[in-house]
């Protein structure tokens, strides 16, 4: 999972998953922050983070941004190159209430294929 923040605030990303688009969702791994005009980056391992079929990012800014925007996608190695699924693009927050695919309708889910 690759977080941009274009935001002129950190915010604290957190790997989420779900047995169902809709359903409760559950922490996947360690939060990490991501300072503002930064990138971060979080690897799952199915063996290890334990699998879901459904995985989004839950955003939390620090303190409330005033402009910028996140970008989240996942990525994942297929043959011949690498998958990208879009989460989130040009989301904008200008709070700091948690954001995720439960709270906020532009952030969205990607499928988890071990």
């Amino acid at each position: 999972m690759v977080v941009v923040n274009k935001l002129n605030q950190a915010v604290t990303v957190q790997v989420v998953g779900s047995y169902s688009r809709g359903a409760p969702l559950v922490e996947i791994g360690d939060a990490i922050t991501v300072a503002a005009g930064d990138a971060g980056a979080l690897t799952l391992d199915p063996c290890t983070a334990g699998w879901l079929p459904f995985i989004s990012v839950r955003v939390t800014a620090g303190a409330a941004p005033s402009s910028g925007s996140i970008d989240a996608v996942a990525v994942r190695p297929v043959r011949g190159g690498v998958q990208e699924q879009w989460i989130a693009k040009n989301l904008e927050v200008r709070d700091t209430d948690p954001h995720d695919p439960l709270t906020d309708d532009r952030i969205g889910y990607a499928g988890w294929v071990p």
